[in-house]
């Protein structure tokens, strides 16, 4: 492996741990924020459903309900492309999340102990939190970072 390849999934994960933790804590604390981070071509399909545009995609984030999210682990991959295979800095990387999710206040309220959202067991059902998987494709353009495209699934 070169040391432009090192550099290069060096800079992603980076990237990718500031991203994780930014974009999470925005979606849970102060969502109007979030669809400041996608693009007018941006596209999102969220547990199936597809959606374009910043306008479209902020309104589809004001409609979930409150969240608490815990990630349980992500990973990340650098994406060159042919043009400039051997660039220290990715123009675009993958980024796969998965963690637990909770939305709305009573489910929110019943996890604040500060347990792990996965150790509630005899919580009633609409309490739980559910397993999810993201899969993020961020691309830089000048020195910021947007979601190109962005699948949300829950998956428990």
């Amino acid at each position: 492996m070169t040391n432009n390849k090192d550099s290069a999934v060096n800079f992603a994960n980076d990237t990718s741990e500031s991203f994780v933790e930014s974009y999470y804590k925005a979606y849970d604390l102060d969502r109007e924020k979030v669809s400041q981070l996608y693009r007018p071509s941006s596209a999102i399909v969220y547990n199936g459903t597809p959606v374009q545009g910043v306008e479209n995609v902020h309104n589809l984030f004001m409609s979930i309900p409150a969240s608490q999210h815990e990630i349980q682990s992500w990973d990340t991959h650098p994406i060159q492309d042919v043009i400039t295979p051997n660039a220290p800095v990715p123009p675009s990387i993958l980024l796969n999340v998965t963690g637990l999710v909770a939305h709305g206040a009573a489910a929110i309220n019943a996890l604040s102990d500060g347990k792990s959202l996965g150790s509630k067991k005899n919580k009633e059902i609409i309490l739980l939190p559910r397993t999810f998987s993201q899969n993020f494709i961020l691309r830089n353009e000048n020195d910021n970072w947007f979601i190109i495209s962005d699948c949300f699934r829950f998956v428990g």
